[in-house]
């Protein structure tokens, strides 16, 4: 028993008169209780409306609102009305007003009430249904066509009367023949069992469709050798893969023009897919797993390297990372970079990655280059006056209260202009190149000699445990410093003045400590003999410099 209706159907009848009424341009369209088209009621009197004949009023509406449509459906079967604003095949908007008036005329009749046109409506209502997708045959044991059913007409386009008596094997795309013999073959040596194969069918247009077909000989002695065939439209299914392979063919050639190297791996590491540049790059000839291709990585950058992979195949992170390669032939590793990519299924859990290595030997040659510029002093090779004030300011901010001090010993050639004068610049810069591998030569690791500009130079100590030490420290530079150089045409005697500050304060600062120092030297420059002189409070610059 269906559910009692709890409306009034008089008044959902004089719900529908009036719509007809009020919308003279409405399409109306009556419906059995499953929503299925059925003929117009004689009993009713529509006047001039046109009469929709699709096969359920929602096939008249666009896919993302059929919902709605189906909800106001429904509706109507409970309450006797419901109505839902939607958008239609041709593009209108649309209101479709379901009404059950099973009671009185044996149908529920849907009004659809639109801003536009309804006249292709009829047309969209008119046009075929959707193609079966599956449909049988009987063939006897030399494959001549027996029976065709009326899916098979409708799918391959052939009236029954026109392959009926012809030869299967004519419909066959030529490319497919010879499977399509094997599998027919496979199944007249084993009466009753199914025997499946996909191949290209021909339609009476002229194109082709794929299909999987089924063969299974009658068995038994009442067979009379009939081959029951069962066919299965699968071109949706094929021209997916075709699109998929040609995707993928495409994503090869295009990882082959790649410069990088290109590798896909899966969950457990294999390789699924290298381009030739991989190889090329890497130097290891083909393997099947990222760990053995990579097998040449340097040892300390292997935990990098497959900490980075972990992280892609694991927990889905993205990670760039650098590697030093060992590659026969080559002399020197060859730096690479390596990005890894994590690549996620439809359920957006992880199934593999992509691994891109590129060579940047050459950037990271020039980086260092550029490094050592930005770093060192080119005439000496001590650090630049930006580097060393950078060093300074960097150990003076590292130091904690109640560690050793900081001292800085401030170096100036006295009378170096007369050796560019009398010996000429080449002259000079030999013995500025000599000052520095003496001073470099007096220092303990961790010291840091740096040239500020023209003679001068600037030695830090980062860990110093009092005034005099630093003193010291500084006694045995200017020892180291004293002495000839020789140049050509003669030697050039060396003296410097050094002045030294040093500093326990963690307040310090780097401007500050050698302002200290380099008032200090003026003081060693006044006295004229070359001996440190050492101040460990802020002062005043001097407003001249002695000469």
């Amino acid at each position: 028993m269906g559910e009692a209706r709890r409306f009034d159907p008089a008044h959902v009848e004089r719900t529908f008169e009036r719509l007809l009424a009020r919308y003279p341009g409405a399409a109306v369209g009556a419906r059995d209780g499953n929503g299925l088209s059925v003929p117009m009621p004689a009993s009713l009197d529509i006047g001039a409306h046109p009469v929709l004949a699709a096969r359920a009023g929602v096939d008249l509406v666009a896919p993302q609102d059929r919902p709605r449509a189906v909800e106001a459906w429904t509706r109507a079967l409970r309450q006797g009305a419901g109505r839902a604003d939607v958008t239609l095949l041709n593009g209108h908007c649309a209101a479709i007003h379901y009404l059950d008036l099973r009671g009185s005329h044996g149908a529920l009749m849907a009004v659809v009430v639109s801003d536009g046109d309804l006249a292709d409506l009829e047309e969209l209502a008119e046009r075929p249904a959707t193609p079966p997708k599956v449909c049988t045959m009987r063939r006897d044991n030399h494959g001549q066509i027996l029976a065709i059913d009326d899916n098979g007409v409708r799918m391959l386009g052939w009236p029954a009367g026109e392959v009926v008596g012809r030869s299967s094997l004519d419909l066959v795309h030529p490319d497919d023949q010879a499977r399509a013999i094997d599998n027919w073959l496979s199944a007249l040596q084993s009466p009753g069992l199914p025997h499946r194969w996909r191949g290209r069918y021909a339609r009476r247009d002229g194109t082709w469709t794929w299909l999987e077909i089924t063969n299974t000989l009658a068995a038994g002695p009442g067979g009379d050798g009939v081959v029951h065939t069962e066919m299965l439209d699968v071109s949706d299914e094929m021209a997916a893969l075709d699109e998929l392979r040609r995707r993928e063919r495409l994503l090869r050639r295009l990882t082959e023009a790649l410069p990088s190297g290109v590798l896909q791996i899966d969950r457990d590491r294999r390789i699924l897919h290298r381009n030739d540049r991989l190889v090329e790059i890497v130097g290891h000839p083909e393997a099947t797993t990222l760990d053995a291709q990579l097998a040449d990585v340097v040892l300390e950058d292997r935990a990098v390297l497959f900490r980075a992979a972990g992280r892609a195949l694991d927990a889905a992170q993205d990670s760039d990372v650098e590697v030093r390669i060992h590659v026969a032939g080559v002399a020197r590793p060859r730096v690479c970079s390596v990005a890894m990519r994590a690549l996620a299924d439809d359920g957006e859990q992880v199934s593999g990655a992509i691994v891109c290595v590129s060579d940047v030997t050459e950037a990271t040659v020039l980086r260092a280059e550029l490094e050592l510029r930005a770093t060192f002093d080119p005439l000496t090779a001590c650090h630049n006056r930006a580097s060393i004030m950078s060093l300074l300011g960097a150990t003076l901010s590292r130091r904690r209260s109640g560690e050793h001090g900081v001292a800085v010993v401030f170096v100036d050639l006295d009378r170096f202009k007369a050796v560019n004068d009398a010996h000429g610049h080449a002259a000079g810069d030999h013995v500025l190149s000599v000052v520095a591998d003496r001073l470099r030569g007096a220092i303990r690791e961790g010291d840091a000699v740096g040239r500020i500009g023209g003679d001068e130079f600037l030695v830090v100590y980062p860990a110093i445990p009092s005034p005099s030490v630093a003193l010291d420290a500084a006694g045995r530079l200017a020892q180291r410093l004293g002495g000839s150089v020789p140049v050509e045409g003669g030697a050039v005697q060396l003296q410097a003045s050094l002045g030294v500050s040093w500093s326990a304060d963690p307040a310090m600062d780097a401007d500050s400590l050698v302002a200290i120092a380099d008032a200090a030297m003026y003081d060693s420059k006044r006295d004229g003999t070359g001996r440190p002189v050492l101040l460990t409070a802020p002062v005043e610059r001097l407003a001249t410099r002695p000469d």
